[in-house]
């Protein structure tokens, strides 16, 4: 580490991956229950089909996300962006410009990750005897265990999401983290 190269102390770095752990998991019940728990109840409002939000049903969706949730966030925050930390900080990335990139791309190669693993089970069950369909919103989203083009959109979406995600996530990290302090080397 060349004299004086700026870096973060252990506090601080502890700091800004709970911050993100909070935020993350915030954000992603916001997108996966919340805000399409909104939306129907708006749709409801303006066309009345006779079918009403289980606000019972959202609130035991969210119990569970803190529940199962937070530990896998944590995990995932702790593995994923100790990692990034400390490639911002060998890089030099410690602007706010750099935490939203780098929070980008960590949410993107998570999204890759369980896009992988979502086509990995496909093609196990596309393989085997046993057929596996799926629909959602009037539309085939599986169809023999593999996403259908509808579903690879979904998937899309969700890659999009989490990847935006990551970048808000990064922005509150760096901002918990506060700034960077130089570090002076002893040189023997």
């Amino acid at each position: 580490m060349p004299n004086g190269e700026l870096r973060w102390t252990g506090w601080q770095k502890i700091r800004a991956l709970l911050t993100a752990t909070v935020v993350g998991l915030a954000l992603t019940m916001a997108t996966d229950i919340f805000w399409p728990a909104f939306l129907a109840w708006m749709i409801e409002q303006v066309t009345p089909s006779g079918y009403a939000v289980s606000f019972d049903r959202v609130a035991a969706w969210a119990w569970i996300y803190l529940i199962f949730g937070f530990p896998v966030a944590l995990v995932c925050c702790l593995l994923f962006g100790s990692l990034a930390l400390d490639k911002a900080e060998r890089k030099g990335w410690t602007s706010y410009r750099g935490a939203a990139l780098l929070g980008a791309r960590t949410g993107l190669i998570f999204a890759a990750i369980v896009t992988g693993l979502v086509l990995l089970n496909g093609i196990k069950t596309m393989l085997d005897d046993s057929s596996f369909n799926s629909w959602s919103f009037g539309g085939q989203v599986i169809n023999d265990g593999m996403p259908t083009l509808l579903g690879w959109f979904y998937q899309l979406l969700d890659i999009a999401t989490t990847t935006a995600i990551g970048a808000i996530t990064g922005v509150t990290a760096r901002a918990a983290a506060g700034p960077p302090r130089r570090r002076r080397v002893a040189v023997a």
